[in-house]
C-alpha cells in the first residue's frame, strides 16, 4: 500500500564525502551532478477513528463502505479482502440483502480473523465473566462466544459490546472498527514497534537496530551501479517490503538517519514536548560510490561492505535505518520540523549549540504528503523487484530525464515516481544551497 540535483557540476566531489554522513541518495539531472435489517433511527455507533480508520481500509485495502447502509454481502467483501486465505466458505452471508446487525458484525470479524474454533470452544462460565465484564450480559447463546472472544482478543471493547448487545443495524464508524480488528489479527495492518512514548521504546529500537544486517537484490544491484556508471546518481538507497510500516500516508513522516542513539534522542525529544505516535524501524542499505581517496577499505561486516564493480568503481554498502513515525495528527506531524530545526541541526555560527547526539547539517525528513511552509516537493524514483526496491531522489524538473535515464539502462524497468515533500535543509543540499 495499502511513495536532484544539484545545479553545480564542480560540487559532486564534495557531494561525494557528504553522502557518507547523508546517505540519502539524488539522480542527477543533465547538467548537475549530485548524490543522491434495513435502515433504522438507532444504529450501533462507535465513538473511535471513523475518518483515520476509514482512510486506512481505503488506501490500503480499497475498502469504502456506503454510509447509509451495508448490506451482509458488502461487509462479506469487504473482509474477504481482510483474510484472503483463509475462511472463504464460512463468509456467504445467509441474507446477503439484509443490513449488517450489530452482534452478526462482531460474528463475521471473528470468523475472519480466524478465531471461530476459540470462539466456539469457550466454555459458558467463560463467555459469562467475559460479557459480565463488560457489561453486556444477556447476549444471546448462539452469538455469546464470539462476542465474549472478540472482548478477550481486544477486537472490541466493552462500550462496543454493549452495543452488539442492543443488536441495532452496524453504522459505518462501528464497522471500520471489526474491519481495522480483523486486518490487526490477520497482521495485514500496520507493523510497527510501539508508540514513542512506550516505557520500553528504547530497548525495542536498539534491539531491532543490532538485528539490521546488509541485504542486497541482485537486479537492482545491476541497475543501480549501471546508474553511477552513467552519472545518473552517485548513490542511492536499497529497501525491503518486509519492514513497511503500512502507515496512514496523512499522518506519517519519515526521518532518515544512520546512529541510533540519535534516533533514541529524537524519540525522548517527542516524549518531552508531549508528541505521541506510531513508529516504526526501517533498515535500508546506502549505496555510494567509494572514492579511491578515502584508502583501502576495511574488512566487510554485518553491516558495512565495499565492493568493486569493476576497475574504475567501487561501491560501498552501508546499514542504516528510516525512521517512520505515524501521529494521532496533523498538528503534532508539523511540529516535527520546528523541533528538529531547533534541536537536530548543525548550523554555521552555532558550533557551541547544544544538539542531539549525531545531528546533520542537513536532516532528511519527508512525507508523502503536502505538508506546507517549510517543506518542498521531490519525486522519488522507486524501482521495484520483488520484495525489494531502490530509491533515488529527483527534483520535479528532472523527473522526465531521470525516467528516460533509468529507462537507457533496462527498458523493461518499472518505475514508479512518486511526489514527497521533504525539510527545507535537505531540499537545499540538493540544489547546491548552504546549510
Amino acid at each position: 500500500m495499502k511513495t536532484s540535483l544539484f545545479k553545480n557540476r564542480f560540487m559532486a566531489p564534495i557531494l561525494a564525502v557528504m553522502l557518507t554522513f547523508c546517505l540519502c541518495f539524488s539522480v542527477l539531472p543533465a547538467a548537475a551532478a549530485a548524490a543522491v435489517v434495513q435502515p433504522a433511527a438507532v444504529t450501533a455507533t462507535a465513538a473511535v477513528g471513523l475518518d483515520s480508520e476509514a482512510a486506512y481500509l481505503s488506501y490500503y485495502f480499497d475498502i469504502q463502505l456506503d454510509k447509509e447502509f451495508v448490506s451482509m454481502e458488502a461487509y462479506a467483501e469487504a473482509l474477504l479482502k481482510l483474510q484472503p486465505d483463509h475462511g472463504l466458505n464460512q463468509l456467504a452471508p445467509e441474507h446477503p440483502d439484509y443490513g449488517v446487525g450489530a452482534l452478526d458484525g462482531v460474528k463475521y470479524a471473528v470468523i475472519a480473523a480466524n478465531m471461530k474454533e476459540l470462539a466456539l470452544v469457550y466454555r459458558p462460565e467463560k463467555i459469562n465473566a467475559a460479557l459480565e465484564a463488560a457489561g453486556a450480559a444477556g447476549i444471546d447463546a448462539a452469538y455469546a462466544p464470539y462476542v465474549a472472544c472478540a472482548l478477550d482478543l481486544q477486537m472490541i471493547t466493552p462500550a462496543q459490546a454493549k452495543m452488539a448487545k442492543a443488536n441495532n443495524q452496524a453504522d459505518i464508524a462501528y464497522l471500520n472498527r471489526l474491519l481495522m480488528a480483523v486486518a490487526e489479527v490477520n497482521g495485514v495492518s500496520r507493523n510497527f514497534l510501539g508508540y514513542t512514548d512506550d516505557a520500553d521504546i528504547y530497548a525495542k529500537f536498539i534491539n531491532a537496530y543490532e538485528s539490521f544486517e546488509l541485504f542486497d537484490d541482485a537486479r537492482l544491484a545491476d541497475i543501480g551501479s549501471q546508474a553511477v556508471i552513467n552519472q545518473i546518481t552517485t548513490g542511492y538507497n536499497l529497501k525491503s517490503s518486509h519492514y513497511d510500516a503500512r502507515f496512514l500516508p496523512e499522518l506519517t513522516l519519515i526521518y532518515g538517519h544512520s546512529n541510533i542513539k540519535h534516533a533514541a534522542q529524537i524519540l525522548g525529544l517527542m516524549q518531552s514536548e508531549g508528541i505521541s505516535a506510531k513508529v516504526q524501524f526501517e533498515p535500508k542499505v546506502s549505496i555510494y560510490q567509494y572514492l579511491p581517496e578515502w584508502g583501502e577499505p576495511g574488512e566487510p561486516t554485518p553491516t558495512y561492505a565495499v565492493k568493486t564493480i569493476n576497475e574504475n568503481l567501487m561501491l560501498a554498502y552501508a546499514t542504516e535505518y528510516d525512521m517512520v513515525l505515524e501521529f494521532a495528527s496533523k498538528e503534532d506531524m508539523k511540529k516535527l520540523d520546528g523541533l528538529v530545526l531547533n534541536y537536530a541541526k548543525k548550523n554555521s555560527g552555532e558550533e557551541g549549540k547544544a544538539l542531539l547526539a549525531g545531528s546533520w547539517w542537513q536532516p532528511l525528513y519527508y512525507a508523502h504528503v503536502e505538508m506546507g511552509d517549510g517543506y518542498h516537493m521531490l519525486y522519488d524514483n522507486v524501482i521495484t523487484n520483488g520484495n525489494y526496491s531502490l530509491h533515488p531522489f529527483s527534483l520535479p524538473e528532472a523527473k522526465a530525464d531521470v525516467l528516460a535515464k533509468f529507462k537507457a539502462i533496462d527498458a523493461d524497468i518499472d518505475i514508479e515516481q512518486v511526489p514527497i515533500w521533504c525539510d527545507a535543509p535537505f531540499y537545499r543540499y540538493l540544489n547546491g544551497l548552504p546549510e
